[in-house]
Parts: structure tokens; sequence; C-alpha cells
């Protein structure tokens, strides 16, 4: 396959440099992240949960923010009913100003929630995938030091 990462990448067998390695995977992987994944994945990589609920807790104390009038009765004799009606009336309009405000933020946060979630998702899914390789570089410099290399390795294909 020509997207295939192990026929792409360059380095010497005499002396492979694990940072140029690390740095062609990572490009490869940034490539290929705006389209679906080949490679099966062993395993879903999760974020920590306690960091999702600590983000979902976020969103739900911004979709509780909206309130309605809370107003206290004016204590003026004659005129106090016709005050607490104005005040009542302007009231309900910051109070619906703001609500199409916190409504217009909640589904900003509900996006960025969203972005973060994915974003911790795929940290952790490259943090396993980084150790999956040291442990592959590791199988190799043991067959390397048993001189046991295999002259062509076969690849596992998802």
């Amino acid at each position: 396959m020509g997207d295939d990462i192990v026929s792409r990448i360059e380095y010497d067998p005499a002396a492979p440099d694990v940072e140029s390695i690390m740095r062609q995977v990572r490009a490869h992987l940034g490539e290929s992240a705006g389209r679906p994944q080949r490679v099966a994945r062993t395993g879903q990589v999760e974020p920590d949960p306690r960091f999702v609920d600590r983000l979902r807790e976020a969103e739900a104390s911004v979709a509780a923010m909206v309130t309605g009038p809370q107003l206290t009765p004016a204590g003026v004799p004659v005129i106090g009913g016709l005050l607490d009606r104005v005040r009542l009336e302007f009231h309900r309009l910051v109070v619906y100003y703001l609500s199409r405000f916190a409504q217009a933020q909640g589904r900003f946060n509900r996006e960025t929630v969203t972005a973060v979630e994915a974003l911790a998702t795929a940290e952790a899914r490259v943090a396993a995938l980084e150790a999956q390789v040291a442990s592959l570089e590791a199988r190799l410099a043991a067959l390397e030091a048993a001189g046991e290399a295999p002259a062509a390795a076969p690849t596992r294909r998802g």
C-alpha cells in the first residue's frame, strides 16, 4: 500500500535515529488526522474519566445560569405598584437578553468541551502509540543484540 508508514520511514539500519523516526511517525499521523485511520485499533483509548466529569460539570453549571425575574417590592406608598411593574418589565427584558447570551455561550461551551475531549482522546492515543513504538524498539534491539534480526519483518494488516 502506498499509505503504509513502515515503508515510508527513512533511517540508517546501522545507526537508527529514534528521534528522526518519531518525527516521521508524528508527521504521518498529522497528515492522516483529517481522514479515517486504516489501521485497526487494538482498543479504544479513552481520556481520564475524572477529566471528562469536570468538563461536564462545568457545562452543566453554565446551563444553570439562566434565572427568572427576582424583585423586592418597593416601599413607596402611592406609586409603589407602578414602580414595581416598570422594574419587573425592565428586569424581564434584561433577563431575556442575558438568557439569549447564556444560550449562545452554552452552545459554544458544548462545542469546546467536545473539542477538548477529542484532544484528550487523541493525546491518550498518541501516548499509547508511543509506548507501543518504545516496546517494539526494545524488541528490535533485543533481536539485534542476539543476532536474530529478521531480514524483512512481516507486517500485520488490520
